[in-house]
């Protein structure tokens, strides 16, 4: 194979971390004591690997021997590799297959997982609440309550006979996915409580709320349980693409009841509802852009669309 990999030296992954641990590449174990350039054209001949790493045993010599981890694309085609690379002072280097991964990257509108934003419905009305003492998930017309982002049930197998995956931060998340829903930096989740926690008149009159409820995040993330998730489908687009700001999206509590807004307060539905109730995110990310020779930072959805943005504080230094 003759692929084009771009060379990024004295930059690092954290390989103590998924994606970029050995159990992460392509084979799902390093290479020791190899060669820079042996690392390179492994990656570069092997077909499900579009990104490596290679690690100096020696501190900062690029021509001494090293590890190798050459990452397996089924992960890293869900994100850019750019978003992760760290400075390094020692003898490591990045490769980067220049046709799956731009740089900079252009995919910076899609929705992540750990992404903040502002839920609005179809009707103009915004999340607008921040404590578990509401009766429910309420619409407004405020400044809008900030919700984080969670990606739950991943939408590619999962590899190496590792049973759990989180995706971290700068995962896109694909459309029929399964998410949480958090209070920005909270463990309050948007969920249904179970019947059986309520009393038979709570029972009658509010088992239709979608409610703010202090929620173990990581645990149902870990478990891949999906009943108490909410799914997200955009009509206009394929199971297999990436949802962006800005989309229709239904939103499906366990992947089978619709919600809908009805008198500002978020509600699910047993039945299919006549017609698609949709719903938008506005984006809180921090973003940066160039003004002629300087770096601009600023929210995501305060930047004009046709605006070249990056996804990191410092427009990748190329301002």
């Amino acid at each position: 194979m003759n692929r084009e990999f771009k060379t990024v030296n004295y930059k690092r992954f954290d390989t103590k971390i998924t994606p970029f641990t050995c159990l992460d590449t392509v084979n799902g174990f390093c290479d020791e004591n190899i060669s820079k350039q042996d690392c390179l054209e492994k990656c570069q001949n092997e077909e499900l690997c579009n990104v490596g790493y290679w690690r100096s045993n020696d501190d900062k010599k690029q021509n001494s021997l090293g590890t190798c981890y050459s990452y397996n694309k089924d992960i890293l085609d869900q994100t850019n590799p750019y978003y992760f690379m760290q400075p390094s002072n020692k003898g490591s280097s990045v490769f980067i297959d220049g046709e799956r991964h731009s740089f900079p990257p252009k995919d910076v509108r899609y929705i992540y997982s750990h992404d903040v934003f502002y839920l609005q419905d179809m009707n103009g009305g915004i999340v607008d609440n921040s404590s578990i003492d509401d009766p429910g998930v309420m619409f407004g017309d405020g400044v809008g309550t900030p919700i984080k982002i969670y990606s739950v049930y991943p939408t590619y197998k999962y590899l190496h006979n590792r049973d759990t995956f989180v995706p971290p931060n700068s995962f896109k998340i694909k459309n029929y996915s399964f998410v949480l829903m958090s209070i920005d930096d909270t463990f309050i989740v948007m969920t249904r409580i179970n019947s059986n926690t309520l009393s038979p008149t709570d029972f009658l009159f509010n088992t239709q709320y979608i409610r703010w409820y202090p929620g173990l995040i990581r645990n149902q993330m870990l478990s891949g349980d999906t009943s108490n998730c909410i799914q997200l489908i955009c009509r206009d687009k394929g199971r297999d693409e990436f949802l962006e700001y800005g989309d229709n999206i239904i939103m499906k509590y366990g992947g089978f009841q619709e919600l809908f807004v009805d008198h500002e307060m978020l509600y699910f539905s047993n039945n299919v509802l006549k017609n698609p109730y949709y719903f938008k995110m506005k984006s809180q990310v921090d973003v940066s852009y160039c003004d002629g020779k300087r770096c601009v930072k600023d929210k995501m959805s305060n930047v004009d669309k046709d605006k070249k943005i990056y996804r990191v504080g410092n427009c990748f230094e190329l301002c």
